[in-house]
């Protein structure tokens, strides 16, 4: 078996996994909402903010699962197509959801990952700042500024330059193609990792929380039982009289 096919076979047993993960994650963002919104009606004293985090956690590792399925399609097809302009199709979108990527996580995401680290989880610091610091690595290796032109002149859009769209995409290199959408897959792969042990960790938390609040609406249940049982004892008693 070639390198192409350990690749193509490789994404073929990838690709259902992370699909089945995202459908997972959609579940979950919808039970928490659910649950968050029950908890507030129920037990309005009740700290929510971990619902939050869960959101957010789970919101980030949607955005890392996305990235992953995409490029992982384009990874395969990469050896599959026989034309040029096949494969300059699969190398300016490879390119496009990476700079897509970084975009929304380093603008959005990765602070308030940061937030929450810092905050609730400092012993993730080191791992997340080791995260940062391998993005910051991989944006001077891979010339992002390059990177960002192709998404703006052939891959986000289509240049009203007919000869600088066609000259930029028949100039694309597939092996440096390979080599950023690989080095990238790492960086994912890491992310996700890491999001996994920092949301299990979170749900442990929000089990503990559960507890409480579970005894909340128990201790609730208790005194409304018996402010009914006194109010049954008052009508007994003004019946006797």
């Amino acid at each position: 078996m070639s390198g192409f096919d350990n690749l193509i076979k490789t994404a073929d047993e990838c690709i259902p996994f992370y699909t089945s993960h995202l459908d997972k994650l959609r579940s979950f963002l919808e039970a928490q909402k659910e649950a968050k919104s029950l908890i507030a009606v129920t037990s309005p004293e009740a700290n929510l903010n971990i619902f939050s985090e869960l959101e957010n956690l789970n919101g980030v590792n949607a955005l890392i699962t996305i990235s992953l399925l995409d490029l992982l399609v384009v990874c395969k097809h990469l050896c599959i197509v026989k034309q040029p302009w096949e494969r300059a199709y699969f190398i300016k979108n490879g390119y496009l959801i990476i700079n897509e990527t970084l975009e929304t996580y380093s603008q959005s995401q990765q602070p308030v990952l940061r937030g929450i680290i810092n905050s609730n989880y400092p012993s993730f610091l080191p791992d997340f700042n080791n995260i940062f610091s391998t993005i910051k690595k991989f944006r001077k290796e891979h010339d992002l500024k390059t990177i960002k032109g192709i998404r703006n002149t052939i891959a986000g859009h289509i240049d009203k330059d007919f000869c600088l769209y066609y000259d930029t995409t028949l100039k694309l290199d597939g092996e440096a193609a390979g080599n950023t959408i690989s080095a990238f897959l790492n960086i994912l792969r890491q992310l996700q990792d890491f999001l996994t042990k920092l949301t299990l960790f979170a749900n442990i938390k929000i089990k503990e929380e559960s507890m409480q609040t579970e005894q909340s609406i128990n201790n609730l249940k208790n005194k409304i039982e018996e402010l009914f049982s006194k109010f049954d004892k008052l009508k007994k008693e003004n019946k006797n009289h």
